[in-house]
């Protein structure tokens, strides 16, 4: 991880999960949701509202891991191939 501030940030929140009260993020957790929310967001863009069409080709072969399918949004995930 290049940027310092996702770095800090990971190591932080790792350090606060080992905490047993605390029920948080872990770091990874944090940053696996940071992307699912970009990704999103992204597809978001696309289309808008129930009329609308559009096709979102997701290439990545990461995006058929369950726990990457899961961070999707339902609508999508009812629908990808």
């Amino acid at each position: 991880f290049c940027d310092p501030k996702v770095r800090l940030k990971r190591e932080y929140l790792d350090a606060k999960k080992t905490d047993a009260r605390n029920n948080g993020l872990s770091g990874s957790e944090w940053y696996a949701q940071q992307a699912h929310r970009a990704v999103n967001q992204a597809l978001g863009r696309v289309i808008r509202h129930r009329g609308d069409y559009g096709a979102v080709l997701m290439l990545d072969g990461r995006f058929g891991e369950p726990r990457n399918k899961m961070g999707l949004s339902e609508w999508l995930r009812n629908v990808m191939l």
